[in-house]
């Protein structure tokens, strides 16, 4: 619904605007800027509207060597959701994110659990129309 609403509000702010183009004493600068910003209204409209090709990073490796800090920038590059396996498994467990969890957190079991987490939530947000970024050592195939 996001990508609707979007697309809603550019298509209202592009005719709000393009009123103010009626205006027979509004000067010849202002006129152009005002068909600028019309037509750039309208494009993001036409944007916001068109399906977009639902695309899931894996990006793994090893504790320490970055992987967080280099998924969170190509989210934010993308607009595509970050799941960080060491977040979801915390919030599963009811451990702060914040906290040291014990060896019991880092258990095989718990391990599939997350795992199996990240991807029904993969499931469900690739099903919503939305890009995800898979964050976690996946240490075993």
């Amino acid at each position: 619904m996001l990508a609707f609403y979007a697309s809603l509000r550019a298509s209202v702010r592009a005719k709000v605007k393009s009123f103010l183009l009626n205006d027979p004493h509004l000067p010849l600068v202002e006129r152009e800027s005002l068909r600028e910003q019309t037509a750039r209204f309208y494009q993001l409209a036409w944007e916001y509207s068109r399906p977009k090709p639902v695309i899931c990073w894996v990006v793994s490796g090893f504790s320490g060597s970055g992987k967080s800090t280099v998924v969170s920038w190509l989210a934010q590059q993308t607009g595509a959701v970050h799941l960080r396996s060491d977040a979801l498994r915390k919030q599963m467990s009811g451990i702060a994110l914040d906290q040291r969890g014990d060896d019991l957190l880092y258990s095989q079991q718990n391990t599939e659990r997350t795992y199996d987490r990240m991807l029904e939530l993969l499931d469900d947000l690739s099903a919503q129309g939305l890009s995800v970024v898979l964050d976690a050592t996946f240490g075993k195939q």
